[in-house]
């Protein structure tokens, strides 16, 4: 949910400030480590607020907490998907592996995005969740097969646009 970081948002979230969160800057990307913050209770998160509102940031996400194993991924609108597992985590299944590559293509679809990567948590219900997608990310433990696979797909885009 995107919110004004107006003082007083904490009150009029009511019960979902008082669940476990995560506060964002809602103006850019995380610039430093103090822009993502997980605060629990009405106290820490109207602090993270206020820490956010001291530095001028008027916009803030907030997003619930969801528990589980957190699988970062990187991806390209021509279907390249690479998962990578969080050290001492198991490898998803591959059923788990098709839902979150299609769970985020849907997310980048709405977002029109063709380059890509985020986060998805795996619950303990199994249900897969997208909390975080990003535009260009770094690419870094699949930078060789994510450029071969960028490269690719703005080939065929010029390719197309010049039939």
């Amino acid at each position: 949910m995107l919110a004004s970081a107006s003082p007083g948002i904490v009150d009029a979230l009511g019960k979902f400030a008082d669940a476990p969160l995560w506060i964002k800057r809602g103006d850019v990307h995380a610039t430093e480590p103090d822009d993502v913050v997980f605060a629990h209770g009405l106290a820490p998160v109207r602090q993270a607020i206020e820490r956010l509102r001291a530095r001028d940031i008027r916009r803030i996400a907030l997003q619930r907490h969801v528990a589980g194993t957190v699988f970062k991924f990187y991806a390209v609108a021509n279907g390249f998907f690479h998962c990578v597992v969080a050290a001492g985590a198991a490898q998803p299944s591959a059923d788990v592996l098709e839902a979150m590559a299609r769970l985020g293509q849907q997310g980048a679809t709405a977002l029109g995005l063709e380059v890509y990567g985020g986060d998805c948590v795996l619950d303990g219900a199994g249900a897969l969740h997208l909390i975080d997608l990003n535009d260009w990310p770094s690419y870094e433990p699949c930078r060789a097969q994510a450029a071969a696979a960028i490269a690719t797909y703005l080939i065929a885009q010029r390719d197309e646009s010049c039939a």
